[in-house]
């Protein structure tokens, strides 16, 4: 089945919530971008490198069976929302 489905009606609802989705997240940290702009700018940064880093490492690892494209990308975005949510609870001082 091919990424790209232009005459699939479900291919652009799927875009148009992602873009929405994308548009209401960018806001949310605009308002604060004052404070976080700097750290999530060299985040982005520093993600992309390290996804760029682990791209060539999977795909020069091993030289007779080929890592798929879609599955590197599955794996950068699996490693990076593996944390999300999970936070060790803290201790409440009393």
């Amino acid at each position: 089945m091919p990424l790209w489905q232009p005459r699939n009606l479900a291919y652009w609802v799927y875009l148009l919530i992602v873009g929405l989705g994308a548009l209401i997240y960018g806001t949310y940290f605009t308002g604060q971008s004052g404070w976080y702009g700097p750290a999530l700018v060299a985040a982005g940064v520093l993600f992309g490198l390290y996804g760029a880093l682990f791209w060539w490492f999977t795909v020069h690892i091993d030289r007779y069976a080929g890592v798929p494209g879609p599955a590197i990308v599955l794996a950068v975005v699996w490693g990076r929302s593996g944390r999300r949510g999970r936070s060790r609870p803290t201790a409440t001082p009393r």
